[in-house]
């Protein structure tokens, strides 16, 4: 039984990193220099998938400072427990996740 906000997170977080973070990728050093964006925008601990990128709530606002996301449509972020979510909807973060991709010689395709 859940007894406070602190236990809601906590499950929150649990039920995340149990579910979603094992199909995320983590971006690595190479992408993270060639992404196009400054490299204090993009904290090491950034995943991402074709329809996503997330980073720990902590991280968020370098890359919201550094990397334009404070432009991202409020209906295109979500934050659940200690991580915040930008959804590929928005042509901002739809920019980058196909840059990762691209550099990691992967092509993001609609079909998937």
């Amino acid at each position: 039984m859940l007894h406070s906000i602190d236990d809601i997170n906590d499950a929150l977080n649990e039920l995340f990193e149990e579910q979603i973070m094992p199909d995320l990728n983590t971006i690595t050093p190479t992408q993270r220099q060639s992404c196009g964006l400054d490299t204090r925008a993009i904290p090491p601990s950034l995943m991402y998938s074709k329809n996503m990128i997330v980073v720990p709530s902590n991280n968020r606002g370098s890359l919201d400072y550094y990397g334009g996301f404070e432009y991202v449509d409020k209906e295109c972020i979500t934050q659940v427990g200690d991580y915040v979510i930008y959804s590929s909807d928005d042509d901002r973060v739809n920019e980058l996740i196909d840059s990762l991709y691209n550099i990691a010689g992967e092509v993001v395709s609609d079909d998937e």
